[in-house]
């Protein structure tokens, strides 16, 4: 994920100003070689799990039609490796309206791993040297869909209307912090989770991504937990839009 600051203009006047954020985050196929970079700003909604979710769980929808997806992403804790994600990795799963039926998400270790949507997001930053000034946080996505030359970057607009928010699956489950056997389940520390469609409400982990050490297990389902439930309709996560201070709106829509 890449966060990018608008405005940026040719003289040094707006670093002193209050910055409107743009977020965008970076689905490279590595079978087709295409990439879906998900652009929004800080008016509709933020960068937290949830958001980063609503992107996937977008992408599962629009782009994916087989029976098992694996993931690779970085190590950030606060995005890709929390019990929120988790809860929306377990609803795709789930969702007989969707065709994944496993998912395995395994996190690359930090310095040690050259991810596509790292190169990705670096022909960004070269293309950015030819848009000196950007005025909008729309003009970002000018300059995301001409980066790539050869098989162009494609753009995801995302509104209030595509970001979910997890409570209604939160309260599904139960959050526990050790695994079936007993040992504490340490977050910071897993490189691969599976959650499989025949276990709704479990996942897998380990803190390797070595294919022959085994997995531990989590049960997260309560007494009343119901699949029904699990995968309705989410609710929206900022019906009305994110809330941007009085200071950045004097500055961007005065």
């Amino acid at each position: 994920m890449k966060t990018l600051p608008t405005l940026v203009i040719s003289t040094g006047i707006c670093y002193y100003k209050r910055q409107l954020w743009t977020y965008c985050l970076g689905v490279h196929n590595l079978g087709s070689n295409e990439v879906m970079m998900y652009v929004w700003d800080e008016s509709v909604a933020s960068r937290g799990p949830q958001e980063i979710g609503s992107c996937i769980l977008h992408y599962v929808k629009t782009y994916v039609s087989s029976t098992k997806l694996i993931m690779y992403s970085d190590q950030c804790g606060g995005q890709n490796r929390n019990i929120k994600m988790a809860t929306i990795c377990n609803y795709i799963v789930a969702n007989t309206s969707l065709s994944v039926n496993e998912i395995d998400h395994k996190f690359l270790v930090s310095g040690h791993s050259f991810l596509p949507c790292e190169q990705d997001f670096g022909l960004v930053e070269e293309q950015k040297k030819f848009h000196p000034d950007i005025h909008l946080p729309d003009d970002w996505k000018t300059v995301i869909a001409s980066a790539r030359k050869t098989n162009p970057f494609q753009i995801g607009n995302m509104t209030k209307d595509d970001i979910f928010s997890t409570k209604s699956l939160e309260k599904q489950i139960t959050n526990r912090k050790i695994d079936v056997t007993n040992d504490k389940v340490q977050w910071m520390k897993i490189q691969w989770l599976n959650y499989k469609k025949e276990q709704p409400f479990m996942f897998h982990y380990k803190y390797s991504n070595n294919t022959e050490y085994p997995f531990n297990s989590v049960y997260i389902g309560k007494r009343n937990s119901n699949i029904e439930d699990y995968t309705k309709q989410l609710d929206l996560l900022y019906p009305n839009g994110h809330t941007i201070t009085e200071l950045k709106k004097k500055i961007y829509w005065n």
